[in-house]
């Protein structure tokens, strides 16, 4: 995870699970997105490891592919997964618009 690229530079993650849980600075944008994740089907570990290798291979391709990650799996539309990333920091209308568009996409 994200402990093991902190490592390579010479940090230590030390306060990891609190960042995760209140947040640093996008708590509810990380919130959301993470159950974004799990709500469609990644296994967080899984997903985060896959993302991190994006982000230090290619940061420039990083939403994109986070894009077609999320509708891949989903099954949705690149351009409905656009506009629900676009909600993370909306609590209600991230909700509101992820269980509307999951639910058409069954």
């Amino acid at each position: 995870m994200a402990q093991d690229s902190t490592k390579k530079i010479g940090a230590e993650a030390r306060h990891k699970e609190e960042i995760l849980q209140k947040g640093y600075g996008y708590r509810l944008m990380g919130k959301n997105f993470r159950y974004l994740l799990s709500r469609v089907g990644f296994k967080e570990e899984k997903i985060v490891k896959e993302l991190e290798k994006i982000l230090f291979e290619d940061y420039g391709t990083l939403f994109e592919k986070v894009v077609a990650l999320i509708a891949k799996k989903a099954k949705l539309p690149e351009a409905k997964v656009r506009k629900i990333l676009d909600k993370l920091n909306d609590e209600q209308e991230f909700e509101k618009l992820m269980e509307a568009s999951l639910a058409k996409a069954k």
